[in-house]
C-alpha cells in the first residue's frame, strides 16, 4: 500500500497503529476509484481484513464486500449516470409547482413529453391522390 498521501495524512501516520492503517486504507480505495482499478480494489478489501483498523472501517469495508457484483459494475460501466433521469424529474416537478394542478393527466403527461421533448414525432405518409 505505497500510495501518495496527502500533507494532513502523512501528519497522522504514526500516531497509532489504526490510524496508520485508516490513512493507508482510506488513500487506496481512492487511487482505486481514480484509475478505476477493481483488481487493487479486491486486493484491499482481502488487506483490510488481516490490519488493526476501527470498528466502523471494519463494517464500512464489509458493506463494501456485501455489494461488491455492483461495485464492479460501476468500474465496468463507469460512463453510464443517472443525471438524465434526474433532471427529467427535476423538470416535472418544476412544473408541478409552477401549474398548480392540472385538471386532466392526459394534458398534463403531454406536456411533460413536450417539455422533456421525450415525443416521438411521426408523419402521416401522405398519398397522392390520382384522377
Amino acid at each position: 500500500m505505497n500510495d501518495a498521501y496527502t500533507r494532513d495524512s502523512r501528519l497522522f501516520i504514526g500516531i497509532s497503529p489504526q490510524t496508520t492503517s485508516y490513512i493507508r486504507c482510506r488513500s487506496s480505495i481512492k487511487r482505486c476509484l481514480t484509475y478505476r482499478d477493481f483488481k487493487r480494489f479486491e486486493e484491499i478489501l482481502i488487506w483490510a481484513k488481516q490490519e488493526a483498523i476501527s470498528p466502523g472501517l471494519r463494517r464500512v469495508l464489509k458493506t463494501f464486500k456485501g455489494y461488491l457484483p455492483y461495485i464492479k459494475n460501476t468500474f465496468i460501466y463507469h460512463h453510464f449516470t443517472n443525471g438524465t433521469l434526474e433532471g427529467i424529474n427535476n423538470a416535472i416537478k418544476a412544473l408541478k409547482r409552477n401549474t398548480y394542478g392540472y385538471r386532466n393527466f392526459s394534458h398534463f403527461r403531454n406536456r411533460i413529453l413536450l417539455m422533456c421533448k421525450l415525443y416521438v414525432l411521426y408523419t402521416v405518409p401522405s398519398t397522392s391522390l390520382v384522377a
